[in-house]
């Protein structure tokens, strides 16, 4: 019996382990899977959004942030320009970023991200790469930004 699924995988990376971290990277990649006799195929269906989280302009209370997360981030994204560029705007305030995210990813407040999360998966079914860790991350964010959750 052939079939297609289609909707969006969100991820997200957060500076603690609990529902209420504070996420500083979303990543959300729309999608098709067309199942045959013969296999599967996967394509994407439009263009992936990938966003650093910018509180430049927002309150980070409420969220959790843990200096252990901290330091595990930083161990594993070590030379990764997106958590350089990050930790830097939010750890040291003033800094002068000379470098800007890689191709394809922008520098978002959560309001813009939020927003760019509902456009993206739109009425299709969603998944988490951890669903029990990323949904309720993004709705504390959602509460946070008084918006729905996308």
């Amino acid at each position: 019996m052939d079939r297609t699924i289609e909707g969006t995988m969100i991820d997200s990376e957060t500076l603690a382990l609990g529902p209420r971290a504070l996420i500083w990277e979303i990543a959300a990649v729309p999608f098709r899977i067309s199942i045959t006799g013969d296999g599967a195929t996967w394509e994407t269906t439009a263009q992936p959004y990938h966003t650093i989280t910018d509180y430049a302009d927002m309150s980070t209370r409420g969220f959790d942030v843990d200096m252990q997360t901290i330091a595990w981030t930083g161990g594993k994204r070590r030379g990764d320009v997106s958590w350089d560029i990050w930790r830097e705007k939010h750890f040291n305030p003033g800094a002068d970023l000379a470098a800007l995210p890689g191709a394809g990813v922008k520098l978002h407040d959560p309001d813009i991200a939020l927003f760019n999360l509902w456009r993206i998966a739109e009425d299709k079914p969603v998944w988490f790469r951890n669903a029990a860790f990323d949904v309720p991350a993004i709705e504390n964010l959602a509460i946070a930004c008084k918006k729905d959750m996308p």
